[in-house]
């Protein structure tokens, strides 16, 4: 009889710390509409709970900068001819001036024949409930290999927190098997179009007009040094990585634990905000505790992403009153 109740009184004891166990863990969903700013919190929370920017992390966030840097000077050539032949006479850029003409031809060539194969990626993100945040899960299981190239100087190595000291590593940039070798003379010239076309008053002064139309946010951080970035030895910074804009589908994940609130276990999901990631969103919604609805404030000038009539700020209110 004395076993049975000890018996008994173990299993209790066992189901009230199960029971106390899990009220420590909290399911907490981070929602908006695209590019309102949900990976970028969601990043910077990782990072301040001690989980600096892996290698494999900013290896993909180079990736994004450098394709965003070439779609961003090709995307403001287009819109300055529009804001131009709609009435804005500051948004000029010469396209009859022969040296224009010939470094937007070679930078366009390059980019379709070369460029766009080792530098593009998909949106990042991950359908798989198992997997941790994990940028080399993003590449679309594309594979990678490390070519022969100059090796990162210890200072330059050192900007990044989570690289060992003691670790060496050929490259900063995965090449996909199509391609050999880069050619990083090639594209050094194309860095250079760039820096010179970033720097037409017709681009600058499109880019302030950036309102009225789509574009990645932060992208004058990186055009203004995009001769460094687009070398070979260039090591993204914890800034850089934080603020490089990427479009993410399914969602991302992880998880820390928090002394100050007496150990408990919260688990963060970062949600793809586009228009066609939001109904995925009903599948995540069992045993979450809170939903954090991010918004942008600079969305209140900023165009849709999906469509660029509507206004970023509106679809934000319209979908947290549908919420």
């Amino acid at each position: 009889m004395g076993s049975a109740v000890l018996g008994q009184q173990n299993i209790d004891n066992y189901l009230q710390e199960d029971r106390q166990s899990k009220e420590k863990v909290k399911h907490l969903l981070l929602l908006g509409t695209g590019s309102a700013g949900k990976s970028t919190l969601f990043n910077q929370l990782k990072y301040v709970r001690g989980k600096p920017f892996s290698i494999q992390e900013c290896i993909t966030s180079l990736q994004i900068i450098r394709t965003n840097c070439v779609q961003t000077i090709f995307t403001l050539l287009k819109k300055a001819e529009e804001l131009y032949e709609g009435g804005n006479k500051n948004c000029f850029v010469d396209l009859g001036n022969e040296e224009i003409r010939k470094m937007i031809t070679e930078l366009h060539r390059w980019w379709k024949k070369t460029g766009k194969e080792i530098f593009d990626v998909p949106e990042v993100g991950s359908n798989d409930t198992s997997s941790n945040y994990n940028s080399k899960n993003n590449n679309n299981n594309r594979a990678t290999r490390l070519d022969s190239v100059p090796s990162l100087n210890e200072e330059k190595v050192e900007k990044i927190n989570s690289i060992p000291k003691k670790l060496e590593f050929a490259e900063i940039f995965p090449v996909s098997p199509e391609t050999k070798s880069y050619d990083w003379e090639t594209i050094a010239l194309m860095s250079n179009i760039m820096t010179k076309l970033w720097s037409l008053q017709g681009i600058r002064q499109c880019f302030n007009e950036r309102h009225q139309f789509s574009l990645p946010d932060n992208m004058d951080f990186y055009l203004n040094k995009v001769k460094d970035i687009m070398s070979c030895d260039y090591v993204c910074t914890p800034e850089d990585c934080l603020k490089a804009s990427c479009r993410t589908t399914g969602f991302n994940e992880f998880h820390y634990v928090d002394e100050n609130m007496k150990g408990y276990k919260f688990y963060v999901y970062d949600l793809g905000g586009q228009r066609s990631e939001r109904r995925k969103w009903i599948e995540h919604f069992c045993n979450v505790d809170a939903l954090i609805f991010v918004a942008a404030l600079n969305h209140y000038a900023t165009r849709l992403f999906e469509d660029e009539k509507k206004n970023a700020m509106h679809e934000s209110l319209k979908k947290k009153i549908d919420k």
